[in-house]
């Protein structure tokens, strides 16, 4: 994965045109192939120049396939009228080296479940790079039988609620987006397309005769997927609220009626609010929990 860094200098007096017809900018260049997400910020000091940083999985993605595209051109008509100069644009690379200390605290040590939330909206801009990124790490075979659907509306939230413990209604209809982790038992349908290899026949035949192995299958490779997702969102600076207090069958009824597909788990997704965050628990120590063998 890349990153490029695009900075606009705007037209002064401009600043909050440019803000307002951005989002139309940001729709275009989400749909283009190899896009993973984005993030505009403005400048305190000189608050003319906004930086624009974007991620794509290489540089040919960007360089040639978006900017190559008709896309592109009407990325340039939205923003271009509103350039004091031409915006300067560069890539950069993660050098091979483990993540630092800030990603690692993003992602595990000071991340927290959220149970309260802001107004600020999640877009499916947001949603479709949330999946562009965790559909990446590993599951067995390759089966990716995780299925998702994310709740954004007031009315598929309130199904949701509808379904939910008491405890649980509340945090689903404050949070912009719930999604429903769930997974397709008949994931060795898409075995073929997803893991081509000689055997891959057999392999469809033996867990289509045996339920139980390839629920076993599914639920396993669903839950790391779901895993991945909660990693994915902290990665691209969303809070996550994960939840287990629902009725699962009311919800596979009301949101996979004739798919087979079965929910596992709940995640509120959005920006949380301190207020909605718990005292931390303790962790068990290495001893308690590992060996070395």
């Amino acid at each position: 994965m890349i990153l490029e860094v695009a900075t606009f200098d705007i037209k002064p007096g401009q600043q909050a045109a440019f803000q307002a017809v951005f989002p139309q900018a940001a729709a275009v260049i989400a749909r283009a192939a190899g896009y993973v997400s984005h993030e505009l910020q403005q400048g305190i000091e000189t608050d003319t120049r906004f930086l624009l940083f974007v991620r794509w999985h290489s540089v040919t993605d960007h360089m040639e396939g978006f900017r190559q595209s008709p896309d592109f051109a009407q990325w340039r008509a939205l923003l271009s009228p509103h350039f004091n100069t031409m915006p300067v644009v560069e890539h950069f690379v993660v050098p091979d080296a483990a993540v630092g200390e800030g990603s690692l605290d993003v992602l595990f040590r000071k991340a927290r479940t959220h149970n309260a939330w802001s107004d600020r909206p999640v877009g499916e801009a947001q949603l479709r790079a949330l999946y562009e990124t965790l559909k990446w790490a590993p599951t067995s075979s390759n089966a990716q039988p995780l299925r998702l659907v994310f709740c954004s509306t007031l009315a598929a939230r309130e199904r949701l609620a509808a379904c939910a413990f008491d405890n649980n209604r509340a945090k689903i209809l404050a949070a912009p987006v719930t999604a429903i982790i769930a997974h397709d038992p008949k994931f060795y349908d898409m075995l073929p397309r997803l893991f081509p290899r000689p055997h891959v026949g057999g392999m469809v035949e033996r867990y289509r005769g045996n339920a139980a192995l390839a629920e076993e299958h599914a639920f396993r490779s669903g839950s790391l997927q779901g895993a991945y997702l909660l990693l994915a969102a902290r990665a691209l600076g969303l809070d996550c609220g994960p939840m287990s207090g629902f009725d699962n069958a009311r919800v596979d009824a009301a949101f996979f009626g004739g798919t087979g597909y079965r929910s596992n788990f709940i995640c509120s997704l959005g920006h949380g609010l301190p207020s909605g965050v718990h005292p931390r628990g303790p962790r068990l120590e290495f001893d308690e929990a590992c060996q070395i063998a």
